[in-house]
């Protein structure tokens, strides 16, 4: 069965782990944080952010191999990875608002394939790195939005996926630090 997550004003932490079939949804309404810690989430499912509120969501746990694919869809409420090296490989989809890693692996197994942008809409996605390591995912830039596609760091960043640009355009937005792709960019669209 399916689970939803939906803090408002307080925060949430679950700590104990996820396991079994069904897919999580992360929805919080209001500035309350939701935290999954300590025990790995690994259902066999998808995690879906989708909340209205502008809580972040960390998820410090390792997301194991049975979940079936990350989905971040807020606008307001950013998804972080913080502390675990994930080893999911069915993708993380980035439909609107902000993801972020710190450690190598943050974004799943080597192999798993990031997704800048949703397949319609005018929704804004970022990928941001927030830590002082190598990121090795694929990251493709989906077609069939209006919105921004973007890359940024909050540390000095490297992703070292090869980059497909899908008829879309693919923003650069490092602040402070250094922000490196070194797996060459192909595709149709313009880097700026």
């Amino acid at each position: 069965h399916d689970l939803t997550l939906a803090p408002a004003a307080n925060n949430l932490v679950l700590s104990g782990g996820v396991s079994g079939t069904g897919n999580l949804t992360i929805g919080t309404t209001g500035a309350g944080t939701t935290t999954l810690s300590t025990v790995s989430v690994n259902n066999a499912g998808t995690i879906t952010n989708n909340g209205t509120g502008a809580g972040l969501t960390t998820i410090s746990s390792v997301v194991g191999t049975n979940v079936t694919g990350v989905v971040q869809n807020s606008a307001t409420s950013a998804l972080a990875f913080t502390t675990s090296a994930n080893t999911y490989t069915s993708g993380l989809t980035i439909k609107s608002g902000t993801v972020s890693g710190a450690v190598a692996n943050s974004f799943g197994a080597n192999a798993n394939v990031i997704t800048i942008g949703d397949s319609a809409g005018s929704a804004n996605a970022t990928l941001s790195g927030a830590g002082a390591v190598t990121f090795a995912n694929p990251i493709s830039v989906a077609i069939g939005n209006t919105g921004v596609a973007k890359i940024t760091d909050t540390a000095n960043s490297t992703f070292s996926g090869a980059v497909t640009l899908n008829s879309h355009d693919l923003t650069l937005a490092p602040a402070a630090n250094n922000l490196v792709l070194s797996g060459g960019v192909s595709g149709t669209g313009n880097l700026t």
